[in-house]
């Protein structure tokens, strides 16, 4: 129940950091395990565009 809101946050923009403090995460690894990036959210960030 927690991986697609998430991975929803992570593809919209909200940084890593903040979906951990959401989720109660002691580490930041372990939010990433939740938040997989949509392949095109990952090659815009490699590019250095941002996603609307």
């Amino acid at each position: 129940m927690r991986h697609a809101p998430a991975t929803e946050l992570i593809n919209t923009g909200v940084s890593t950091e903040a979906v951990r403090c959401r989720l109660g995460h002691a580490s930041t690894e372990t939010t990433r395990l939740y938040a997989l990036l949509d392949d095109k959210v990952a090659d815009a960030e490699i590019r250095g565009q941002a996603i609307r």
